[in-house]
């Protein structure tokens, strides 16, 4: 999946899925967070960033994403 480093800022809303790792009952579901934070790493890109679900039922619940698990990134909705 390709997008947009330069959106990933604090505040952006993502779409995201679980890792395997974790063993997620949906592995396909997405899920939403906002961004809180981000991590760069070599040449200056982001190796992951840091979100607060706003899913229900688990607001305020924050986890660290990978690049490879963000499936979208939501537009402003100021500019729409």
């Amino acid at each position: 999946m390709q997008f947009d480093q330069n959106k990933l800022v604090n505040g952006t809303t993502i779409q995201y899925v679980l890792p395997l790792s974790e063993r997620p009952t949906n592995p396909n579901k997405l899920w939403r967070g906002k961004i809180t934070a981000t991590f760069v790493y070599d040449n200056n890109k982001i190796g992951m960033v840091q979100v607060e679900c706003i899913e229900p039922g688990y607001e305020g619940c924050n986890e660290l994403v990978h690049l490879y698990q963000i499936r979208a990134i939501e537009p402003d909705s100021s500019q729409l």
